[in-house]
This record gives C-alpha cells, sequence and structure tokens, in this order.
C-alpha cells in the first residue's frame, strides 16, 4: 500500500504539475504584460476549470479511475494551449509595494501549515463533510460515473467535490482531499486583489481589502476539509474581476475566463446559483456600457454557453435523471427531504423572531471580527455614499460614479441573495440554531461580505485620496496591520486547533518555496536538481500520510463515534447500508465498502441504487 501511494503521488505531482504548467504558459501567452499575481490568478482559474472540465467528461461517460484521473487534466491542459488570443497588453499592471510580498508569504505559510496539520494529519469530522462532501467522492471512484444515486445527496451540484477528486483519485485513500481549497484560496485572494485594481485602488489598498476579506472563520474552517462555501466566493469575485477586465479590454481572453468562472461559480452548489445569476448581469450591464446593448446582451448569452463547460452537467444530470433540474426541489420527494415545516422561516428576511437581528450581530462579531461587523452596523452609510458618488451614472464606465453604481447595485444584490437564502436561520423550527451557531450566515453570507469589503476600501480609498501622502501611508499600513491581526486571530482564537505547531510546517514550506524558487533561476543543472527533489518528496509525503490514514482510520471513528465497532467493519460484507445521516465513516479508510446512503429510507425493496 505504501509503495502504491509513493507511485500515485509520483504520478499525481507529474499529471498536476504538467497542468498548471500548460496553464501558465497559456496565461503568458494571453497576458504578458501582467504582474506575477495576476499570472497567479490566470493560471489557478485556467488549472481549476480544466480540472473541473476534465473529470467532468469521464465521470459523465461512466469512465472515472485513477489512471483517467491522472490521465485526462494535462490532456486538456495540452488541448487548451492551443487557443490562440491577442496579447492583452493594456492591462499591464501597476508596481506592487515590496514588502507585500512578506506579507502573503505570511498568511500563506499560515493557511499551508494549517492544512496540512489540521488538515491532511487529521481525520474529518466535520458534519457536513461526513454527511456528503467526502462521501460523493468515494462513490464516484467506487462507480466511475457522476451519475452514481447511492449517496444522500448525489444530486447536489459538486464542482468543489470534483476538485477534491483531482487530490483523492490517484490513491488508496481520501488524505489528501483537504487540500482542495489551497487553489480555491489563491483564486479568492487573487481576484480580490484584481477587483481592486479594476476599482482604482493602488498601492497598499488592494491588499488591506484582500487581508481583511479572507480574515474570516469560514478560511479557518474550510482550508482543513473538503467544504464547498470558500469556491464560491473564490469565483464570484474572480469572476467580477474578469468582467470589470472585459469592460476595458473587450478581449477573448478575459471574455472567455469571466465564463469558465461563471460556470465554476453556478456549479459549486446550489445555493450559489443565485449568485451566478448576479454575475451574469452584472458582466451584461458592463459589457452594455462599453460596447452597446447589442454586442453587451450578445456577450452575455455567448458567457452562458461556455459557462455550460465548468457548471452545466449537474443540471442537465438531474433534469434526465428526475425531471427536476434542482432535484429534490420541484419533485414529489422536496418535503421527505427538507424537515423543516416552512422554508420561508429559514431565511433572515421572513423570520420575524425579534432576537434575529442581535443574533446575526453576535455571530458576524464571533466569527469575523471588529472590521465586518462595524461595516455591517455602517451599511446604510456605506450605501448612501455609493448613491452619492454614482449620481452621473453606471454609463460613466471606469470613472469614479461608474464604479460606484457597480458596487452599490453588487452591495445591495448580494445583501437581498444573502437575506433571502435557505437555512441561513435554522433547520429545526422556532430554534435559531444555525444563528446561534453562528457558522451558517457567515459562510452563506461570504459573498456579501467581501463586496461590503470591497466597498469600504473603495470609499476610504478615494476619501484618503485628497489627504497628504504622509498622512495616507501611515494610516493605510495601520489599516493593513489591523486586518492582518484579525486574520491572525481568527486562526489562534479556536481552542481545537494546535497553530503554533501548524505554523512551523507552513514557515518551512514557504522557505522552501523560496530556496527551490531561487535555485531554479541559476542554471539547468539547478532546475535538474530542483524537479528530483520535488518528485522525491511528494511521493513520500504521500506514503507518509497513507501510513498514517490506514492505521488511525478505524480507531479515529470507534472515538468520534464511541464504539469499537469499525475494527469490525472489514468482517461484513462489501455492501453497506448507512441510515446514519454520516455515512463516510463506512466506506473504510481504502473505500473497501460499497455504502447505500438514501435521504428518505422506506425498506430495503424500495431502496434506489
Amino acid at each position: 500500500m505504501l509503495m502504491a501511494d509513493f507511485v500515485g503521488g509520483l504520478l499525481w505531482i507529474l499529471s498536476t504539475g504538467g497542468t498548471v504548467q500548460c496553464c501558465f504558459v497559456l496565461a503568458r501567452r494571453w497576458y504578458s504584460g501582467d504582474s506575477a499575481w495576476q499570472m497567479a490568478l490566470h493560471t489557478a482559474v485556467l488549472s481549476v476549470c480544466v480540472g473541473i472540465v476534465s473529470l467532468t467528461v469521464f465521470g459523465a461517460c461512466g469512465l472515472l479511475s485513477p489512471a483517467t484521473i491522472l490521465l485526462s487534466p494535462p490532456a486538456v491542459a495540452l488541448a487548451v494551449r492551443r487557443i490562440r488570443f491577442p496579447p492583452a497588453l493594456h492591462n499591464t499592471a501597476s508596481p506592487e509595494p515590496v514588502v507585500t510580498t512578506w506579507l502573503w508569504s505570511g498568511v500563506a505559510g499560515l493557511i499551508v501549515g494549517h492544512c496540512v496539520v489540521n488538515g491532511i494529519l487529521q481525520f474529518p469530522t466535520d458534519y457536513d463533510c461526513l454527511m456528503y462532501h467526502l462521501p460523493l467522492i468515494d462513490s464516484w471512484l467506487q462507480s466511475g460515473s457522476l451519475a452514481t444515486t447511492q449517496s444522500q445527496r448525489w444530486a447536489d451540484s459538486a464542482n468543489s467535490e470534483l476538485l477534491g477528486l483531482w487530490f483523492a483519485g490517484a490513491f488508496s485513500g481520501d488524505f489528501w482531499v483537504p487540500l482542495n481549497n489551497l487553489p480555491v484560496m489563491l483564486v479568492w485572494v487573487a481576484g480580490v486583489l484584481e477587483t481592486g485594481r479594476r476599482l482604482g485602488l493602488a498601492g497598499w489598498w488592494p491588499h488591506l481589502v484582500a487581508v481583511a476579506s479572507i480574515a474570516v472563520y469560514t478560511t479557518v474552517h474550510e482550508t482543513d476539509d473538503a467544504s464547498n462555501d470558500l469556491m464560491v466566493a473564490a469565483f464570484f469575485v474572480a469572476g467580477l474581476a474578469y468582467a470589470l477586465r472585459y469592460q476595458a479590454s473587450r478581449t477573448s481572453s478575459d471574455r472567455l475566463l469571466f465564463a469558465l468562472s461563471l460556470g465554476v461559480l453556478a456549479g459549486t452548489k446550489f445555493f450559489a446559483t443565485g449568485y451566478a445569476l448576479l454575475l451574469g448581469l452584472t458582466f451584461v450591464v458592463l459589457a452594455t456600457s462599453s460596447r452597446g446593448l447589442r454586442r453587451g446582451v450578445g456577450d452575455g448569452l455567448l458567457c452562458a454557453g461556455v459557462s455550460l463547460l465548468t457548471g452545466g452537467y449537474w443540471y442537465v444530470r438531474n433534469l434526465l435523471l428526475t425531471g427536476c433540474v434542482f432535484f429534490p426541489k420541484g419533485s414529489p420527494v422536496f418535503r421527505e427531504h427538507i424537515a423543516h415545516p416552512n422554508l420561508a422561516q429559514t431565511t433572515l428576511a421572513l423570520n420575524i423572531d425579534d432576537r434575529v437581528p442581535g443574533l446575526l450581530m453576535d455571530a458576524v462579531w464571533r466569527l469575523c471580527g471588529p472590521i465586518h461587523f462595524t461595516l455591517v452596523m455602517l451599511l446604510p452609510t456605506l450605501l448612501l455614499a455609493l448613491c452619492i458618488m454614482g449620481r452621473k451614472g453606471w454609463r460613466c464606465e471606469q470613472s469614479l460614479s461608474g464604479r460606484a453604481c457597480v458596487l452599490a447595485l453588487l452591495l445591495v444584490s448580494t445583501g437581498l441573495i444573502a437575506v433571502m437564502t435557505p437555512m441561513l436561520v435554522e433547520d429545526q423550527p422556532d430554534t435559531l440554531n444555525h444563528l446561534r451557531w453562528a457558522y451558517t450566515p457567515v459562510r452563506y453570507a461570504l459573498c456579501f461580505l467581501t463586496i461590503l469589503v470591497l466597498v469600504a476600501g473603495f470609499l476610504l480609498h478615494n476619501a484618503f485620496a485628497m489627504v497628504s501622502s504622509r498622512i495616507r501611508q501611515p494610516v493605510v499600513l495601520l489599516l493593513v496591520t489591523g486586518a492582518l491581526m484579525q486574520f491572525v486571530v481568527r486562526f489562534w482564537s479556536q481552542p481545537e486547533l494546535d497553530m503554533n505547531q501548524a505554523a512551523i510546517p507552513g514557515g518551512v514550506c514557504v522557505a522552501a518555496f523560496y530556496l527551490l524558487r531561487v535555485l531554479w533561476r541559476r542554471s539547468a543543472f539547478s532546475r535538474i536538481i530542483v524537479v528530483a527533489i520535488v518528485l522525491l518528496a511528494v511521493p513520500f509525503f504521500a506514503a507518509q500520510t497513507s501510513a498514517r490514514w490506514h492505521a488511525g482510520y478505524a480507531q479515529h471513528f470507534n472515538v468520534f463515534y464511541g464504539t469499537q465497532w469499525f475494527h469490525e467493519l472489514e468482517k461484513l460484507g462489501s455492501r453497506i447500508l448507512v441510515l446514519d445521516e454520516r455515512s463516510y465513516p463506512f466506506f473504510g479508510s481504502r473505500r473497501e465498502h460499497f455504502v447505500l446512503h438514501d435521504a428518505c429510507y422506506r425498506g430495503v425493496d424500495r431502496f434506489r441504487i
């Protein structure tokens, strides 16, 4: 088993490295004048989209296997490299403050260390991950198809889980699935930075907005498991960045990357479809402002068609299998899946309990911090300031008033979507349990909170433009320090995490990255050394984490459930009917058991297989 995962690690790094390299070459050809951060955004978006498209094609054909999971992404990436667009030289970036490299190196080190120590080296415990994120991945691998129905939430759109499949399919267990949110975090940060620049922010201001945006508990909670809320925020803001770029550039490359980002967003989860619709309408508005109504609508329809490549499969599959695009919604079994008798009561807008506002603000304070709490309290003031700045109208394109109008539209729309999101307040009648838990309202409102921070950065930047640089620079650096402190506190304030140990491997990873980069630039021979180090280190780490995973899996879930039964699991037959909502532990560490899991169990004779 160790040797198999060692070989799997070697093949995986070759496959993944080849895919990313192809996407980087393509991005450099399209955007030869862009900065390192912009290139990171383009490469990450292209890499994620290539992985999703390739795995979707093979999964839709029922051909998923370790071999196809390893071969399909680089094959698709090589095919995509043949796409030719004129280089977008008009997007040439302005210089970045040198110190920001150290800022983001520290942030990256903390996140990577947390992902390793509290993710890869731990066993999963998150309820949603045990209920459907991880079972989906294992069901796909066992059946070889994305249309398998033995998982409770098989009908959910699942681009995030496809990304997890890319990190798990080559190995004997799911020990590397927590890595799936690292590229998503890169898209989120780089997307916020690029959106900030497109809104006119310069110098330290985009970095202030980016640090503040990710300084929420969702970042902590979902960079060590297989959850999918980060992908919603990441590709919403990435799509917004490309929409703003296209408004100025009118280039096919910006339009294509917008369309792909739109598809990833729509295919991440059903709750993201509202944000996908808003993003599409925003693109049409921006394109219309620069190209006219006819061309703007035409571009929007073209992007909607292209977005089906990265997000359309799930909805087409559900329509063909059940007749309902958003199954179970629209089907006779919807009420059996949704236990709450009044779905409207689960939303912020339609729940009339007078305790809701207080609990909501408490959730923002506890799981975000003073930055977001203050901005939510100042929401009417911020919206009024945008309206005053945008009085000339949205047709002013790149003018201050045009940007203010776009932000006002996004702030109001994302806020409305958030307050109308089901299950944000509760999933048990009259308990307000999700609000009391505090995590759900923050993760479901992540797009709104990101736009809120962007709005604040935009208004502050323009307010301080009239102040001398001697005052402006210290103030913005003080604000960056405050945002960084909130980010760090979000990690170190969680008693269930060992962040002191996480910081060490994170720092080692960052230091190793810079050392290898210096070595790479020295000579052709040094590049061979770098490649050899990577090709040995990744498989070795895969083998070590594999050994730990298989040795401790059963004992972990024995403790989790308070039983000794999981040590006896291997004595059972290969097919297990699971009635517990959290079906994942019953698959076994090697996915050796075929688990049948249905949300509405009505007897073996009526069980859907």
